[in-house]
C-alpha cells in the first residue's frame, strides 16, 4: 500500500471514529433528556399528590396545579388538632340510679353521656320549665297573679302561698322555679285560663322541635298522658336559660318578697341543693313525684384545671337525670366524672 492509500484509509477510519463519537454523544444527550423529563414528571406528580393530600385533609375538593419553577421541598403534615372535649377512656362511668340521663356540651353540642334519653317518662316538676316559658311569653309582666282557692288547694305546700293573696308576676315565677310551688303553677295558668295555658304548653314545645312530650297540667303532678324525654327537657331548659328573666331565677338560691298588699312575707329557697354547694353548677331545677321518681336538670361549667385550650371560653354543660333514686348523688357522680373523663 502506497502512502496515498494509507492516508485515505486513515481519513476513512477517522471519519468513522468521529461518527461513533457524535452518535454516542447524541444518545447520551437523549438519555439525559429522558431522565430529566422523568424527574420533572415525578416532581410534578409528587407535588400534585401532596397538594391533593393537603386539600383533602382540609376538606377541599380542588387540586392546585404544580409550580415546576420552584424546587421540590417535602414537608411533613402537622398532627391534627385535638377535638375538644377530648374523652379519657380510662375513666370508668360511675354507677347511676337514674333510668334516663342526657349530658350535652352546650358549645359543641357533643353528647357527653347518655342513657334512654328518648324514652317518654313522667318528669314531675321539670314540667315547670315549660310553665315558666309560657307564662313569660303570654302574661304581661305587670299583671298581678291571684292565688285562687283552687290554686292554693293543689297538692303540695312548697312556697307556702295563701288563698286570696296576690303576687307580682315576677314573684309568682320565683315561687314556681325556686321552691317549685304547684300553687304558683296553677295561679299562673289560671290567669290565662287553665285549658288555654296547657294547650299553649303543648304547642310551644312542638315549636321547639320537641314532638315526644305531652302536658296535662302546669305543675308536673302525676297524670295519664303527661310525659317528656331527657333530651326534650334539655332543649326546654336551654330555651329558658336563653331568656334573662328565667336564667336569673334558675340561678338564684334564695328570693325574698311580700304579697302585693305587703301583709304576707315569703322567703323562697331553691330546691336545687347543688346550686352554691357544688363547684360549677350555675342553674337548675328539681322534680319529684311517686310515679316520676326524682329528677334534676342543671347547667354546669367545667373546672379550669381540666381545660386544654378553652380556659377563657369553657362551655356550659347541660345535664338531666330522670327516674332517679338519688338525684343529687347521681348528679354529683356525673359532674365529678365529667371533670375527670374529659379535657376541655
Amino acid at each position: 500500500m502506497n502512502s496515498k492509500q494509507h492516508f485515505s484509509s486513515s481519513l476513512v477510519l477517522l471519519g468513522i471514529f468521529l461518527l461513533i463519537i457524535v452518535g454516542v454523544y447524541t444518545d447520551v444527550n437523549r438519555i439525559l433528556s429522558k431522565i430529566t423529563s422523568t424527574l420533572v414528571l415525578s416532581k410534578a406528580s409528587l407535588t400534585q399528590s401532596i397538594s391533593v393530600d393537603i386539600n383533602l385533609e382540609n376538606g377541599g375538593g380542588e387540586i392546585d396545579e404544580p409550580d415546576n419553577s420552584e424546587p421540590l421541598v417535602i414537608s411533613y403534615l402537622a398532627p391534627p388538632p385535638t377535638i375538644l372535649p377530648a374523652r379519657d377512656w380510662s375513666v370508668q362511668i360511675p354507677e347511676i340510679t337514674a333510668q334516663s340521663y342526657f349530658v350535652l356540651d352546650g358549645q359543641t353540642n357533643t353528647i357527653l353521656l347518655n342513657k334512654g334519653e328518648n324514652e317518654k317518662r313522667p318528669v314531675a316538676s321539670l314540667t315547670k320549665l315549660v310553665t315558666a316559658f309560657i307564662a313569660l311569653k303570654y302574661i304581661p309582666p305587670s299583671a298581678p297573679i291571684l292565688v285562687s282557692a283552687e290554686a292554693a288547694a293543689t297538692e303540695g305546700k312548697a312556697g307556702d302561698l295563701f288563698a286570696g293573696e296576690s303576687l307580682s308576676f315576677y314573684d309568682a315565677l320565683a315561687a314556681l322555679l325556686l321552691p317549685s310551688s304547684n300553687d304558683a303553677a296553677e295561679a299562673l295558668a289560671g290567669y290565662m285560663g287553665r285549658d288555654k295555658f296547657i294547650s299553649l304548653m303543648n304547642e310551644e314545645v312542638k315549636n321547639m322541635g320537641i314532638n315526644d312530650a305531652s302536658f296535662k297540667n302546669p305543675s308536673g303532678l302525676d297524670e295519664t298522658g303527661q310525659y317528656a324525654t331527657a333530651k326534650g327537657i334539655i332543649n326546654i331548659f336551654r330555651s329558658d336559660l336563653n331568656i334573662e328573666t328565667l336564667k336569673n331565677l334558675l340561678s338564684k338560691s334564695i328570693y325574698e318578697t311580700r304579697s302585693l298588699d305587703g301583709k304576707i312575707y315569703h322567703r323562697f329557697v331553691t330546691s336545687n341543693w347543688l346550686l352554691g354547694s357544688f363547684p360549677g353548677v350555675v342553674a337548675g331545677k328539681t322534680g319529684f313525684t311517686d310515679e316520676a321518681g326524682q329528677s334534676l336538670v342543671v347547667a354546669w361549667r367545667p373546672p379550669e384545671s381540666s381545660a386544654i385550650e378553652r380556659k377563657e371560653s369553657l362551655p356550659v354543660v347541660y345535664a338531666v337525670i330522670l327516674g332517679s333514686q338519688d338525684r343529687f348523688g347521681d348528679m354529683r357522680a356525673i359532674l365529678e366524672w365529667l371533670s375527670k373523663a374529659y379535657h376541655w
